[in-house]
């Protein structure tokens, strides 16, 4: 994790592990409203389009190659005017 609760990620296959792991807790979600809801009401009808989604979207990232996962990231450059530049020193 970085400083921010962000997970670190540094190759494809981190990142698509940490969006899949956001897309299981979507889901999960959607699935407990769902069997608290009752038969018929309106919300369940949307509560089953996120679970499907959820579930196409991580079969997609399934297509990513495994060779194609295994790459670095690019990173991306600091932006000192937000202040994530820790070799700058701070103005009083």
């Amino acid at each position: 994790m970085s400083s921010n609760g962000s997970p670190s990620v540094s190759t494809i296959k981190d990142l698509l592990h940490a969006v899949r792991n956001s897309l299981s807790l979507i889901s999960g979600y959607a699935q407990y409203l769902l069997l608290k809801s009752a038969p018929g009401e309106a919300p369940a009808a949307e509560l089953r389009i996120i679970c499907r989604e959820t579930e196409r979207a991580v079969s997609l990232i399934d297509l990513v190659p495994e060779t194609f996962a295994e790459q670095a990231l690019p990173t991306a450059p600091s932006n000192p005017a937000r202040g994530s530049d820790p070799d700058r020193p701070t103005s009083a």
